[in-house]
């Protein structure tokens, strides 16, 4: 692992807004393949790559490529891989980029590398999220899963709200807020209703257990406890939860909630644990 530059040490790096969630474009993932060559090699990438989304051989997908005269098994892998990276859907690419990390750490964890070989699994995920930030990709890898990036500060709040829980005991709350996170990186599409949801209810759960009222809805909750909730905190909770709770019933084709309303909920729910945990 490389040490940090200068301008990262002090702060100085301004990386670029995210451009890119639910796509990857061609020069995007040929920077990504690239990384998981630099690890892995093209001959485990599409052994991998047919061990996860052709399990029982009969799907045309991925493209195998007949091993003709004069063909190393090097030659075909790096053919398929060329196929690969065209007919792959994007989420795919990151399917695989999992699955090589799994398969690195199995290798190094359990059956043990050779004493000079370095490394690998670790190296791999910091290569690929430091990929994602320059490139303005929406996530990063984290225990390699790939999962949901967000400002550094949204990222924060949350990660502070969660410790907060966790540290008073408080696993329901913790749980839901882990949860809503969870929710905004599923794949391919976030699963924003359920991000909205999950933070309500973290919110609603610490409330009931530090007003001691466990089965009270929120609106009671702030009507009874103007200590916690002073004018005009109350009337903009109120507000809040009624929009959260309509958006969140209330799914339709035609009306949805959006990955920015999503977020700012799950970012005021965050800072509301941590409030009301003060």
């Amino acid at each position: 692992m490389r040490n940090p530059r200068f301008s990262e040490r002090q702060g100085l790096n301004q990386l670029p807004p995210i451009a890119y969630r639910d796509e990857l474009p061609p020069q995007l993932r040929d920077a990504l393949l690239a990384i998981l060559n630099k690890y892995a090699g093209p001959k485990v990438m599409m052994d991998t790559a047919h061990r996860i989304f052709n399990r029982y051989g009969i799907s045309p997908f991925p493209k195998k490529v007949p091993k003709e005269k004069g063909m190393s098994d090097h030659d075909v892998a790096d053919k398929e891989l060329e196929i690969f990276r065209s007919d792959a859907a994007w989420y795919q690419l990151y399917d695989l980029a999992e699955q090589v990390y799994a398969d690195l750490v199995f290798y190094e964890d359990e059956l043990g590398p050779h004493p000079d070989e370095e490394p690998r699994a670790y190296p791999m995920q910091l290569d690929i999220t430091g990929f994602f930030e320059l490139a303005g990709i929406g996530w990063k890898m984290n225990g390699g899963r790939i999962v949901s990036r967000f400002d550094p500060t949204f990222e924060d709040s949350v990660r502070d709200a969660g410790e907060a829980l966790k540290t008073a005991g408080r696993t329901v709350a913790a749980t839901h807020l882990r949860e809503a996170m969870a929710a905004l990186s599923r794949r391919p599409e976030p699963n924003l209703f359920g991000a909205v949801f999950h933070a309500m209810a973290a919110f609603e759960a610490l409330a009931r257990d530090v007003t001691n009222m466990p089965d009270a809805k929120m609106a009671h909750i702030v009507k009874k406890r103007p200590d916690l909730f002073p004018n005009p905190l109350d009337k903009s909770l109120g507000m809040l939860w009624g929009f959260a709770s309509n958006e969140a019933r209330h799914a339709s084709e035609t009306r949805g909630v959006a990955l920015k309303e999503a977020t700012l909920l799950v970012r005021l729910a965050a800072a509301l644990v941590v409030y009301v945990s003060e």
